[in-house]
């Protein structure tokens, strides 16, 4: 039988083989993120009001409030994905 209050706990249980520590350095915080990237403080700020910056994590979160925290990855991944090729351009011809 389906059980679905079963199936939610075993979700939220945390991976057997993952470390917390190797997981907890693998989340910035905004301050760190604009160090890493040379980016401002500010402009992610911004970013996640527009939606145009990293993925982030807003834990502990009741309505708009609470601490916000970027995977590296996701960093990394975004970094990446702003990449431009001048060779690629075809500007507009």
């Amino acid at each position: 039988m389906f059980d679905a209050e079963h199936q939610c706990a075993d979700k939220a249980r945390p991976a057997q083989n993952v470390s917390t520590k190797s997981t907890t350095k693998e989340l910035l915080t905004t301050k760190e993120v604009a160090t890493l990237t040379g980016f401002s403080a500010s402009y992610f700020e911004k970013a996640r009001i527009y939606g145009y910056g990293p993925k982030f994590l807003r834990v502990q979160s009741t309505g708009k409030t609470g601490k916000i925290l970027y995977r590296r990855v996701a960093v990394e991944n975004w970094l990446a994905a702003q990449e431009c090729d001048p060779e690629a351009r075809n500007y507009g011809r």
